[in-house]
């Protein structure tokens, strides 16, 4: 009887590390939620740069991103989902809604980013275009 119970507390114990020493789904959920809400900044291509939104919501169980900005050529719009997060590192997969170029319109886009406390940055890809842009950004 007494080893059972032996045996028992140290299952007990080894299942309560593996536990604390796990990423617990209520973290992950906590650092989704942080990246909920208006980001804004800079968005810079080449020697190019504009202002820049982007937006993340939470739809259903996917986290949602819509991403504007305004050039001296005109407005573009996309808006995707967040395809993977570990803090601090998200990739975002989308495409464009709008673009001042027609055929860039529904061209697929792609983001990688790291978020530092309120400031968010990375590059980003429109497999139109083929020119790498980066995003800098701060949660307002």
């Amino acid at each position: 009887m007494r080893e059972a119970k032996g045996t028992l507390l140290v299952a007990v114990l080894f299942t309560l590390i593996g536990w604390l020493q796990a990423e617990s789904p209520m973290a992950q959920d906590d650092a989704r939620k942080a990246l909920v809400g208006a980001w804004e900044g800079t968005v810079t291509q080449g020697s190019a740069s504009a202002p820049t939104l982007l937006v993340f919501s939470v739809q259903g169980d996917k986290l949602a991103w819509k991403w504007t900005w305004e050039a001296s050529f005109g407005k573009g719009e996309a808006e995707g989902t967040v395809t993977k997060y570990s803090a601090p590192s998200l990739e975002l997969s989308g495409a464009y809604t709008f673009h001042p170029s027609l055929r860039t319109q529904g061209s697929p886009i792609t983001m990688a980013l790291t978020v530092t406390g309120n400031q968010m940055q990375g590059d980003g890809l429109t497999v139109k275009v083929n020119v790498p842009f980066r995003l800098s950004v701060s949660k307002k």
